[in-house]
């Protein structure tokens, strides 16, 4: 079976996050951000196909403080070392932009 081509491009990020889901908060790593979704470092893993809402980190004044509602669509992993696919809930299409503006810390500075 051959992947399905990605349709975006995807932006490292790896800035640091708060992913709820029901009442549960997990700490999170944004590993990289595309239009239509992000890829998460986590604790444990998060069910497909649930509802979570990611907030950016009170410590980064980069992103503004802001709600984004996902989908999770893959999770795997082992122990205490999960990566997760997520897509962005079309409602949300507009909040995630402040996220794909900010600069990335692993790209090199503009001369």
């Amino acid at each position: 079976m051959q992947p399905i081509p990605r349709t975006t491009e995807r932006r490292e990020l790896g800035v640091p996050a708060l992913c709820l889901k029901g009442r549960r908060e997990l700490n999170v790593r944004v590993l990289d951000i595309s239009e239509k979704g992000m890829r998460l470092s986590l604790p444990e893993p998060l069910e497909k196909d649930d509802t979570v809402f990611i907030h950016s980190s009170l410590d980064d004044k980069t992103i503004p403080a802001q709600q984004v509602n996902c989908r999770v669509a893959w999770c795997q992993g082992k122990m205490n070392n999960w990566e997760a696919g997520l897509e962005f809930n079309v409602s949300d299409e507009n909040v995630y932009q402040a996220w794909l503006s900010k600069p990335s810390p692993t790209a090199p500075s503009s001369p």
